[in-house]
C-alpha cells in the first residue's frame, strides 16, 4: 500500500509521480478509486488507463471535494454508485451522464443460521458478558467526520432509552 497523503508534505509532486510509477510498475491494466476522497490519486497518475470510480457519497461531501469531482468526470471511464440515488445526485449537480453509471448495492451476508455459528455467537456474548436475551448494538468502520460518527451516538441514545443495550 502506498499512502499519498502521508507523503506529500514531506516530498514533492514529482517525487511522488516517480514513487507511484515504481510501486504500480508497467502492467497497470485500470485504476479503481473506492471513493470521490480518493480521487487526489489523479493529482500523481499521468498514464492513460481504464478507470472506474465507485461514488457513494451525496452532493455535500463531495463539492468539498470539488476539484477530484471534475477530474474523476475526465478521466473515469465508468461510474460505479451504490445506490440510484447516488446516480441522480451526480447526474443534478455534477451533470454526469446517468449513462455512464451503473448501480450496484453493497451489503454483508447474513451469516448462516446453523449450529457452529449460534456456539460461536454464544461464546463471544459471553465473553463480553452479554446474556443471548440482551440487545447488542455493535459498530464497525473508521471514526472519521466522512463517516458521521455522531449518527451512531444519535441512534445509541435512542436505543438506550429503550432497551437498555450493551455496546
Amino acid at each position: 500500500v502506498y499512502c499519498i497523503e502521508s507523503q506529500s508534505s514531506q516530498k514533492s509532486k514529482k517525487n511522488i509521480q516517480l514513487e507511484i510509477e515504481e510501486f504500480a510498475g508497467l502492467n497497470v491494466k485500470g485504476v479503481f478509486i473506492n471513493s470521490i476522497a480518493s480521487a487526489g490519486f489523479f493529482d500523481y497518475w499521468n498514464r492513460v488507463t481504464p478507470v472506474v470510480a465507485y461514488i457513494h457519497e451525496f452532493p455535500g461531501i463531495i463539492k468539498r471535494y470539488g476539484k477530484y469531482i471534475d477530474l474523476l468526470k475526465l478521466k473515469a471511464d465508468r461510474f460505479v454508485c451504490d445506490a440510484v440515488a447516488v446516480v441522480n445526485n451526480l447526474h443534478e449537480h455534477f451533470d454526469i451522464d446517468t449513462l455512464n453509471c451503473d448501480v450496484v448495492h453493497p451489503f454483508v451476508e447474513d451469516v448462516p443460521d446453523n449450529d457452529f455459528n449460534k456456539i460461536t455467537k454464544e461464546i463471544a456474548r459471553e465473553q463480553l458478558g452479554v446474556k443471548k436475551t440482551d440487545f447488542l448494538v455493535m459498530g464497525c468502520g473508521t471514526v472519521h467526520w466522512r463517516k458521521s460518527p455522531e449518527k451512531f451516538i444519535e441512534i445509541a441514545s435512542k436505543i438506550w432509552s429503550i432497551e437498555n443495550p450493551h455496546f
